[in-house]
């Protein structure tokens, strides 16, 4: 795969009953580090912008966001991790409860690559969302 690549992420969120879904594109780069595939990429938005990195292993993903958020966040199918992210308001501890995680790699289709990570969200014990994220890869070179 070419390393220029277009990611097409959806979002679904849902925070007290309330269902909400986006879908977002970005231009990045790919690359291959240490049985890992990487995906990186800027995303600019009201809160200001910052530089991801999507780090996907065979069993479990890493995402890494530096700039006006900064944060880490490991999903280990199963597991509970945290995080302390950094905002403009001041930063905020969380509590990641993996529930899903699938890498599918397709060489001779399109999308090359889809993730699903299904994963919910906790401050100090409570409950704060239920996120499902999916990621679509493709060479940037291919138009839809």
């Amino acid at each position: 795969m070419d390393n220029r690549i277009i990611i097409e992420m959806t979002t679904t969120q849902t925070v007290d009953s309330q269902e909400d879904r986006n879908t977002q594109e970005y231009h990045g780069r790919y690359r291959e580090m240490d049985d890992k595939a990487v995906l990186q990429y800027m995303h600019v938005d009201e809160i200001g912008r910052t530089q991801n990195r999507l780090e996907l292993a065979e069993q479990h993903c890493c995402m890494i966001t530096k700039g006006d958020m900064d944060r880490t966040m490991e999903f280990i199918p199963g597991k509970r991790t945290t995080t302390s992210m950094r905002t403009p308001m001041g930063c905020m501890d969380l509590d990641i409860v993996t529930h899903a995680y699938t890498l599918d790699v397709y060489k001779a289709e399109e999308p090359h690559m889809k993730v699903v990570l299904v994963y919910d969200l906790y401050s100090g014990g409570n409950l704060l969302a239920e996120n499902r994220l999916e990621v679509k890869v493709r060479p940037a070179s291919i138009v839809k």
